[in-house]
């Protein structure tokens, strides 16, 4: 809006005799007690910048007095108008009498985040904080400094970032609260650097010492600001995303592995921990959180998992990579929430409700393979233990291949101990060296890969197992991680046990338990034979609800002519050739998968049929029968 205001009125006065202009017309004279401090004006008034000539003043030799009104002038002096735009709110103005007015107290108007821009001298926005960070100091050649941010998210869903360097850093850090409403103004708009932000704003907000930030309280309704901006992605679609973008996914916690210590490249030490976490698409991802989120957040949901609850976790800005498959890590900005409530996440309570439902007992497929694995993005597939054998898995060389099985501890071999003297100092790369320690025997132990010398070694744990299921027994072997979980005790803590009979009733304690087993098969070389190996890569208790489930699933399975327990899917490049099934019948010529008269253990298991792809039928089709329908005509 535009009005007219004089900036200039009152004086002028004298000006007779052949001035034509008259004293100079003054700025609203002022106040009266400001002009009473001013000096005698000789060309006209009090005000040296106009006004009448004040009482008992000699006449003015310039003339004074004698002009007539002046046209342009409400009482005695020059008037000037001019076009002024509006003053904003809380400014003084001036009445064209002399003096203030009363501050003009009308509210600021609110404007949306997302019609900022640079071209705008004045604006005020009414956000929430949805994302702080704390204080961060730098030192290079031009000086130090510190500086810190936060994000802001207002009713209409525009989401701009504010940064404060130095002074203003000082000024703001103890007022800024994470999740609090807040009007800002007076700040600075510039374009925002893309590769560091990814809020929906194309600018960021450069906040002074001298900027204007007051809390306000929220409102109601549908003006209310939500808490969190989620862009959730499936994590069935992070497998389409570039490797670097960020993502937000939420689902369910199935996984968490221990805490690891990992050294930095500049030489500081951090922490890591990987959780594994699975969504209503059916596909689980790996997600690796670093530091306090993985002391914080994730000792909270290695507890719950340990208890046998599963958590609703949701993760914001974090970071798709590929490692193993793909898999995603938090950095310093990313914000997790442990079961959040509805009005975080609106998604929370039908991610729970798909989850107890039906999602628990679901395969579903893994974009991440465990570690150790070999990519591909392929889920972890539930055999028996017959079906380690009867399938031939690593008899190629091929492999590792990652299963997963359903057994009890059948016994634990103690012959040559269950741990070792490990090595405990940390290599360049970040990990543990772990190398078997000699013992000096004077209290000394020295490692033969690090050449040092160390007075307390790192005990691990090392062992063999005998495990079955209702179709066989295996031997595998167990580490640190694995062995903890199965024996109950640290390595360390057992180690202190020996030659007590505290040993005996922990290993008696810790047989005929059941578990879910994930094992790692693959061929190792012995003395220099090959050989195949099985080794625990993680144990987990069995929830006996879900398995009771996974049964009734299964009988559900058999009465559709279904397998329960798939074979594996054959290679691109399984052999061609002469093939036969084991069974009532067999089959000639095409592809083959198991090899001719392998037995087995799983009811649903008969040899794959010569000729023909894997079908569903019997005659002709190639397919292994259930139970010994044995292999289909080619």
């Amino acid at each position: 809006r535009l009005h007219y205001r004089a900036i200039v009125g009152g004086g002028g006065g004298g000006g007779g005799g052949e001035n034509p202009y008259g004293g100079y017309g003054g700025y609203n004279n002022g106040p009266p007690q400001q002009q009473q401090q001013q000096p005698a004006n000789p060309y006209g008034g009090m005000n040296p910048y106009g006004g009448g000539p004040p009482p008992n003043q000699p006449p003015n030799p310039y003339g004074g007095g004698g002009m007539p009104p002046n046209p342009y002038d409400n009482g005695g002096g020059m008037y000037q108008q001019q076009q002024q735009k509006s003053e904003p709110a809380g400014r003084y103005t001036y009445n064209r009498q002399g003096g203030p007015t009363a501050r003009n107290e009308a509210p600021a108007r609110v404007m949306p985040i997302r019609s900022l821009n640079p071209f705008q001298n004045r604006w005020t926005i009414k956000a929430r904080v949805t994302k702080k960070q704390e204080v961060r100091r730098w030192s290079n050649a031009r000086g130090e400094g510190k500086v810190f941010s936060f994000d802001l998210l207002d009713a209409d869903g525009g989401e701009i970032r504010a940064t404060c360097f130095n002074d203003a850093a000082d000024r703001w850090d103890p007022v800024i609260e994470m999740g609090k409403v807040y009007i800002i103004s007076k700040g600075t708009l510039k374009p925002k650097r893309k590769q560091f932000n990814n809020l929906n704003s194309d600018y960021e907000i450069g906040l002074e010492a001298t900027a204007l930030v007051e809390e306000c309280a929220e409102d109601g309704g549908s003006n209310s600001i939500a808490q969190v901006n989620w862009r959730i992605t499936a994590i069935a679609d992070v497998q389409n995303r570039e490797l670097g973008t960020l993502v937000d996914v939420a689902g369910v916690v199935e996984t968490v592995d221990p805490l690891v210590p990992i050294m930095l490249k500049n030489g500081t030490e951090t922490t890591k921990r990987s959780i594994t976490i699975k969504d209503p698409s059916s596909y689980s991802i790996e997600v690796t959180l670093w530091g306090k989120q993985a002391t914080d957040a994730g000792t909270q949901i290695e507890q719950m998992v340990t208890a046998g609850n599963h958590p609703v976790l949701a993760v914001k800005d974090v970071k798709v990579g590929e490692f193993s498959g793909r898999n995603l890590s938090t950095l310093q900005s990313s914000q997790l929430f442990v079961d959040p409530l509805p009005d975080v996440l609106p998604q929370a309570l039908d991610i729970r409700q798909w989850y107890d439902v039906s999602g628990k007992n679901e395969t579903g497929t893994a974009l991440t393979m465990p570690r150790g694995g070999g990519g591909g993005g392929r889920s972890t597939r539930r055999i028996s233990l017959a079906q380690i054998d009867d399938e031939g898995l690593a008899d190629d060389g091929n492999g590792p291949h990652y299963v997963e099985s359903r057994v009890r501890i059948h016994g634990i071999s103690d012959d040559r101990g269950l741990m070792y003297p490990g090595c405990p100092t940390i290599t360049e790369g970040g990990k543990q060296c772990n190398k078997k320690l000699t013992d000096e025997g004077n209290g000394q132990w020295r490692c033969e890969r690090c050449m040092q010398v160390h007075e307390c070694p790192s005990w691990r744990y090392l062992f063999n197992l005998k495990v079955l299921d209702h179709t066989t027994t295996h031997h595998v072997s167990t580490f640190t991680e694995a062995g903890e979980t199965l024996i109950g005790l640290k390595a360390e803590e057992m180690n202190n046990l020996k030659d007590t009979d505290a040993w005996e009733v922990t290993l008696k304690n810790a047989q005929m338990k059941m578990w879910n087993m994930k094992l790692k098969v693959f061929q190792d070389s012995w003395n220099g034979e090959m050989r195949k190996k099985t080794t625990v890569v993680e144990a987990r208790p069995v929830d006996f609800a879900v398995a009771s489930r996974e049964l009734i699933d299964g009988i559900a399975k058999l009465k559709e002519d279904k397998n329960p327990f798939p074979p594996m899917e054959p290679k691109p490049d399984a052999a061609s050739g002469g093939g036969m099934g084991m069974g009532m019948g067999m089959g000639m010529g095409g592809h083959q998968q198991h090899a001719a008269g392998r037995r087995s253990y799983d009811p649903a298991m008969g040899g794959d049929g010569g000729g023909g792809k894997r079908q569903n039928v019997m005659p002709g089709g190639g397919y292994g029968g259930y139970g010994g329908f044995g292999g289909g005509g080619g």
